[in-house]
C-alpha cells in the first residue's frame, strides 16, 4: 500500500535521528566541497562587533549611528547574529584598521566591543571582554617621559598597545599619552578626564578621545 510521501519521509527521519547518538567527545568529520583559502580569500577584513548591554535597542539604530561614527572611505556590510552580535565585512584595510585601532567605540551611550574575526572559525568562540582607551600620565619628569617607562606603568592597567612618543621614543607636553586594553569583566578604578580637572602626579587617567 502507499503511503504518504511527506509523513513517511518524516518517519524515516526521526528512525534515523533515533539511531544517531553523537557523544560530546567524538568528532564528526564533515568533507565541503569549498576551497578554504578560496573562503579566507572571501573572509578577508572581517570583525564582529558586540553591543554591551542587556537591554533591547534597534539594530537599524545601531548600523546607522556607527557607520556615521566610523565616517569609512568605503561600505560596510554589517550582519546581525544575534541580540546584540554583530558581523562586520569591511570594503578595504584602511577601513578594517579605522575601527580596528581606533575608538572607544559607543551607541547611544552603550559600549561597542570589536574584535578580528577569521569569518571561518564559529562567531560564538569570538571572546568580547578587552576594551581599547587612552590614558594618560600627567606631572613626569621630562627625564621620564619614554615609551619604556609608558609600557611599565600602563602594563598594571592593563595590555599595552602604544605608547605615543616622537622618533626618539622620547614623549613631550604635559602629560604622556598611552592606548591600553583593559579587561571589562574586572573592576578597575578609573575617571574621565577632564580639562579644568586638578592633574596630580603621576596619576593615570582613562579618557575616551
Amino acid at each position: 500500500m502507499a503511503s504518504h510521501g511527506g509523513v513517511a519521509d518524516a518517519n524515516n527521519l526521526d528512525d534515523l535521528m533515533q539511531h544517531l547518538d553523537l557523544q560530546e567527545n567524538e568528532e564528526l568529520d564533515i568533507m565541503l566541497n569549498e576551497d578554504f583559502e578560496e573562503l579566507r580569500a572571501q573572509s578577508r577584513w572581517m570583525a564582529m562587533a558586540k553591543v554591551n548591554t542587556s537591554k533591547a535597542f534597534s539594530h537599524l539604530a545601531f548600523c546607522a549611528s556607527m557607520r556615521y561614527a566610523w565616517s569609512l572611505a568605503q561600505e560596510v556590510k554589517i550582519k546581525v547574529t544575534g541580540e546584540n552580535l554583530f558581523v562586520l565585512q569591511f570594503s578595504c584595510l584602511g577601513d578594517w584598521n579605522k575601527v580596528m585601532d581606533e575608538g572607544p567605540w559607543n551607541s547611544r551611550g552603550n559600549v561597542v566591543l570589536v574584535e578580528p574575526y577569521d569569518g571561518i572559525s564559529k562567531s560564538s568562540s569570538v571572546v568580547f571582554k578587552r576594551l581599547a582607551i587612552w590614558i594618560r600620565i600627567y606631572d613626569f619628569p621630562v627625564t621620564l617621559m619614554k615609551e619604556s617607562v609608558g609600557k611599565e606603568l600602563a602594563a598594571r592597567i592593563g595590555e599595552v598597545v602604544q605608547v605615543e612618543v616622537d622618533e626618539d621614543r622620547c614623549g613631550w607636553g604635559h602629560f604622556l599619552r598611552v592606548r591600553v586594553k583593559i579587561d571589562i569583566t574586572k573592576t578597575s578604578c578609573w575617571s574621565s578626564e577632564s580639562q579644568h580637572e586638578k592633574k596630580r602626579s603621576g596619576q593615570c587617567k582613562g579618557m575616551f578621545p
